[in-house]
C-alpha cells in the first residue's frame, strides 16, 4: 500500500525529525520512524511506502515493504506518538458496505488488562487499526 502524502504533512514530518539523529534507513530512503517496534520498526517514506526493518532483532532480516496491515498500523501509531492526527487521513476510507470493528468499536485500539491488571492497548488485531471491517 502506498499513500499520497500531502506537502503540508510532509513538511510537518520533516520538522519533527529535523533535530533528531537519523538512522541509515531514514537517510537512504528519505523515511520517518513511526514505530520503533517491539519487533520490526516501521518507517513512512516520503514517496508513501511503509518499510519494515527488523534488523535490530535479527541482522539477517531484509528491509522490506510492509503489508497493508503494517502500513495502517504504522500510521495509527505514528499519529498518536508524533501527535500528527493528519496521518490518519492517509488511511483509505471504508467501502459503503464496511462495518465498524466490533472488537475495538472503531477506536483502532484493542484495550485489555495486562498480566498485572493494568490497562494496556495494542493496535486492534481484527481491523489492524482501520476502525472498520469490510
Amino acid at each position: 500500500m502506498r499513500f499520497a502524502i500531502p506537502p503540508e504533512l510532509l513538511r510537518k514530518l520533516r520538522d519533527r525529525f529535523a533535530t533528531r539523529q537519523r538512522r541509515d534507513i531514514e537517510l537512504n530512503e528519505d523515511a520517518f520512524l513511526l514505530f520503533p517496534g517491539m519487533g520490526p520498526a516501521l518507517y513512512l517514506t516520503s514517496d508513501g511506502r511503509v518499510l519494515k526493518d527488523g534488523r535490530d532483532w535479527d541482522e539477517s532480516l531484509p528491509i522490506e515493504e510492509g503489508s497493508d496491515d503494517d502500513a495502517v498500523a504504522a500510521l495509527v501509531i505514528g499519529a498518536e506518538d508524533l501527535d500528527l492526527p493528519e496521518l490518519l487521513e492517509l488511511i483509505p476510507a471504508p467501502l459503503p458496505s464496511a462495518q465498524s470493528c466490533t472488537r475495538c468499536g472503531g477506536s483502532r485500539w484493542f484495550t485489555f488488562k495486562d498480566h498485572f491488571g493494568k490497562t494496556a492497548r495494542v493496535i486492534c488485531p481484527d481491523c489492524a487499526g482501520r476502525g472498520y471491517t469490510q
